[in-house]
């Protein structure tokens, strides 16, 4: 703006900021939500109400599993190395690798009403699937 003005950049900006009271804001990305969508949460939320309403939330079990990989975190913009040539640099540690499938574990634990489960240490290899098994009685 100030270019094509032909003014100076703070003059800009003081007359958006104390004469216009305008602020800049940075274009976000946000989720979009269509009526549709809206129509179908205000329905499961009401299921849901009906459901805790009776009590039907002691015996829902909220679970999750995460995977621990075990590999050195940096940031490289601000993790240097100081030497006095590549060679120092790579040997004090310059180099960090990665390898295709480095060393990890899996943990799953759940939640419910009544307390936590104990963390369970999941053997290497297998699979967690998910499987809803609510009889249709307390689907309703």
């Amino acid at each position: 703006m100030a270019r094509n003005l032909r003014i100076d950049e703070k003059s800009v900006r003081n007359i958006v900021k104390k004469k216009l009271k305008l602020r800049s804001y940075k274009i976000q990305k946000a989720h979009l939500l269509t009526e549709k969508m809206k129509q179908d949460r205000l329905k499961k939320a009401k299921v849901l109400k009906r459901r805790f309403g009776r009590g039907g939330h002691r015996t829902i079990l909220f679970s999750d599993e995460k995977l621990f990989t075990i590999e050195e975190v940096f940031n490289k913009q601000n993790v240097r190395v100081l030497a006095h040539d590549i060679s120092a640099a790579n040997t004090a540690g310059r180099l960090a690798t990665r390898s295709s499938h480095p060393a990890s574990v899996m943990v799953w634990a759940g939640i419910t009403a009544d307390g936590k489960t104990p963390l369970v240490f999941v053997d290497q290899g297998v699979k967690i699937e998910k499987k809803i098994t609510a009889s249709k009685s307390s689907r309703t």
